[in-house]
């Protein structure tokens, strides 16, 4: 069987508001006319990092896209995203407070296989529930690894809810300071801000 070439990643939770933002991030992707493509939609039930990395194991592609369900892409071609030795994030609106790919990134499926094999465990790790610090955790992971997150400014993609419908639902605040303090004490931090 022959692998396709962009395998498509999207986690979903279903609360209000949810299935319309899908649909306007699944539109903005038929625009692109992008070809070849494995469509993996995962409900979002135990947290983002755990929806990821169902999706990523699921994942048949050479390349593998994760995006967020509230996110279109504005401009530009997926195929500019094809870097084979980083992890690509395109040009993010509103913007992030880093380059960690938050909403949006591409990558060669040999840096998934990559992490998976160096650290033994899953892509994203998954203590960070429901969401917050496991994109800050990974960025740190792959730094170990000597690979970069590359921003691909001739991509542009909307983040409409700019923190994701998930967290929007489940107590923001309180998943960010819980993950926080997991985050700190995993790499041995003291006094992160972010």
């Amino acid at each position: 069987m022959r692998s396709s070439k962009i395998s498509l990643i999207i986690p979903h939770l279903d609360v209000p508001g949810a299935k319309e933002a899908l649909r306007s991030c699944l539109e903005s992707f038929n625009k692109s006319r992008v070809k070849d493509v494995e469509l993996i939609i995962i409900v979002d039930v135990l947290g983002y990092g755990a929806a990821v990395n169902q999706g990523l194991s699921q994942a048949t592609g050479e390349w593998m896209f994760v995006v967020n369900n509230d996110t279109e892409i504005l401009f530009g071609k997926l195929e500019m995203m094809l870097l084979p030795e980083n992890i690509a994030v395109p040009q993010i609106t509103p913007p992030p407070r880093d380059n960690n790919p938050r909403c949006f990134f591409s990558m060669p499926r040999k840096i998934y296989e990559e992490v998976k094999n160096f650290y033994s465990d899953d892509f994203y790790d998954e203590r960070f529930f429901p969401g917050y610090f496991e994109d800050d955790d990974l960025i740190r992971r792959l730094e170990l690894l000597g690979r970069e997150t590359i921003v691909v400014d001739s991509v542009v993609v909307y983040h409409k809810d700019g923190g994701g419908l998930t967290m929007k639902q489940m107590g923001e605040q309180e998943s960010f300071e819980e993950n926080k303090m997991r985050f700190e004490e995993k790499w041995g931090l003291t006094g992160f801000t972010v």
